[in-house]
């Protein structure tokens, strides 16, 4: 699927259309993970970045690019 064809959909709509649970998303580039923080901010949607020196807060959807998962 080209960029821009929908793929963040997947995630992003069961978290803005019942936000209950939380949802671990390893994006591959740290661009990447900024440009969906701002999507997510965008739809109200609770979003962190996970850090190894810390637990994440409650949040909806949470991105981890593979450096920071070690």
């Amino acid at each position: 699927m080209p960029t821009g064809g929908g793929k963040s959909m997947l995630f992003m709509l069961p978290a803005w259309v019942a936000p209950r649970g939380t949802t671990v998303v390893v994006v591959p580039l740290i661009a990447l993970r900024g440009d969906l923080q701002q999507r997510c901010a965008k739809l109200g949607i609770p979003c962190v970045e996970w850090e190894s020196r810390r637990p994440p807060d409650e949040a909806s959807i949470v991105l981890v690019t593979p450096e920071s998962a070690i």
